[in-house]
């Protein structure tokens, strides 16, 4: 084969080499967003159920109170 040839195909070759890479970046970009979404969901669950239990609690304080000071 010629130098013209086997240039030719090094460069497709490169390009189809940059066009995996750029994929994968943007694959690794959605990934780390997903990643940030998925902590944020925690935290908001976690101050959720924290708020839940301390109602729950309190509710249940108040009806104990209620039935023990009744009498």
């Amino acid at each position: 084969m010629t130098a013209h040839l086997w240039e030719a195909r090094l460069a497709r070759t490169e390009g189809a080499y940059e066009q995996v890479a750029d994929r994968l970046n943007g694959v690794d970009y959605r990934l780390e967003m997903l990643s940030v979404k998925l902590d944020d969901l925690r935290r908001d669950l976690t101050s959720g159920q924290w708020r839940t239990t301390a109602f729950v609690f309190g509710s249940w304080i108040t009806l104990l109170a209620a039935i023990l000071l009744h009498r």
